[in-house]
């Protein structure tokens, strides 16, 4: 009997959809005591510029995007009208779970495809059936860029529904430029010491376009930095005294996220002087292509050089962004490493 009750309910809350189809929230009829809410199982985001693990993620007030739609089910697809459950939807963590505004639920008979976008803020974001695209992303901003694209989820008859379990990938690339004074080379208790240091000839800005995180491409913005404009820069403003290079290493940018580019015109300039001599400084450049090629989305790389005549680098790293992949049964987030 229940589930003849739970049936009757469903068609009229279809008839109902199809009729005001172009509503973009799910309407329903009668009461929803039989129905089931949808809900999102996420263990946290946090607002740092770079997602640092399970501990930062679950944060009171954190919040991300959701997007939604839904189609009837026939045989392992779907067909017909796609509908909209949820549209740049925020949803928040109040301290115990992930809430948003009115309950959306799910319908037997359709299958459900989610996509989830952190941070909650993002602007120009579009979302199409077989597309996500997000537009003039400014990584100057210094906040991580996560996409979640869960499978396509089927609701069948009497099918009880578990949360939405998002997977998270980043969109950016990770860099870190990390200078040390070799005292084999410089003699011992002699440092290098950095009056300045530009990295230029990048873009900042780009489009990202795609259905999943790995099948997704950037396309870099139309403005390139120069050495007089770029944001990556360290100064007597930033370091009166100048930046130290211990022999452990220091990473020269606060800012580690980059749009994925190709590095053509890319160009580290550094301006330095010892911390014993004279009081002269010097200046070195490397073009960043003569190292590596190009930075990948969802990778994390570590540039280690030395200084003296020249920039020397050692050989670039790609490491696992550190701190990540953070992974539970709810949430995850993805490297591309390998």
């Amino acid at each position: 009997m229940r589930r003849d009750i739970t049936f009757f309910r469903f068609t009229l809350t279809v008839l109902t959809m199809i009729t005001l189809s172009s509503c973009a929230k799910t309407s329903t009829v009668g009461s929803t005591e039989d129905l089931m809410p949808m809900r999102f199982g996420v263990a946290g985001i946090s607002t740092r510029a770079v997602i640092n693990g399970a501990n930062d993620l679950q944060q009171n007030g954190q919040a991300f995007q959701v997007w939604g739609t839904y189609a009837k089910t026939v045989g392992s697809g779907t067909s017909g009208q796609n509908f909209t459950v949820f549209d740049g939807t925020k949803v928040t963590f109040n301290g115990a779970e992930w809430t948003y505004g009115d309950p959306q639920y799910w319908f037997p008979g359709f299958t459900y495809t989610f996509r989830a976008l952190y941070p909650s803020d993002v602007a120009n974001v579009t979302s199409g059936k077989d597309n996500f695209k997000i537009e003039n992303f400014d990584a100057t901003l210094g906040t991580d860029l996560l996409l979640a694209a869960p499978e396509p989820i089927s609701c069948g008859v009497d099918q009880k529904m578990e949360k939405v379990a998002l997977r998270f990938g980043h969109l950016l690339s990770r860099i870190a430029f990390v200078g040390r004074s070799d005292e084999k080379h410089l003699g011992k208790g002699r440092h290098i010491i950095i009056d300045e240091a530009r990295l230029y000839g990048l873009h900042t800005t780009g489009n990202w376009s795609g259905v999943t995180v790995e099948a997704g491409t950037w396309t870099t913005g139309s403005v390139i930095t120069n050495a007089g404009n770029t944001p990556y820069v360290i100064s007597k403003t930033t370091y009166p005294d100048g930046l130290p290079l211990t022999p452990e290493g220091v990473s020269l940018f606060a800012n580690e996220l980059f749009i994925p580019q190709q590095l053509n015109n890319c160009v580290l300039t550094i301006t330095f002087h010892y911390n014993v001599g004279e009081p002269k400084s010097f200046t070195r450049e490397v073009r960043l292509a003569d190292v590596s090629t190009q930075w990948e989305a969802g990778k994390s790389y570590r540039y280690p050089f030395t200084i003296d005549e020249h920039i020397f680098f050692e050989t670039p790293l790609l490491v696992p962004w550190e701190y990540a992949p953070v992974h539970n049964t709810d949430f995850n987030i993805d490297h591309l490493q390998d």
